[in-house]
């Protein structure tokens, strides 16, 4: 998988779970093609999802993300070639 270049990147950030802190080891990056997600410290994983492949976007926030300044987005995807 290659990784984006610095000029590519719209937005980076971690995955945060409680008071907004990013105590996990999820990192997501966004270009202007895809959406990368890192997993992991000692054992990684990298998954890419193309933007022309994501179909809808909802977005959910609790009083307390709000507060924050955090959600949770979902994303619904097409299938991919290869998983047919």
């Amino acid at each position: 998988m290659e990784n984006a270049d610095n000029g590519g990147i719209v937005w980076s950030d971690r995955k945060r779970i409680a008071f907004g802190l990013p105590w996990t080891f999820t990192k997501y990056t966004l270009t202007k093609e895809k959406l990368l997600i890192h997993t992991g410290m000692l054992n990684t994983q990298e998954d890419e999802v193309r933007l022309y492949r994501i179909m809808d976007v909802t977005l959910r926030r609790s009083l307390w993300e709000r507060m924050f300044g955090l959600g949770t987005c979902l994303l619904y995807t097409s299938p991919s070639p290869r998983d047919k």
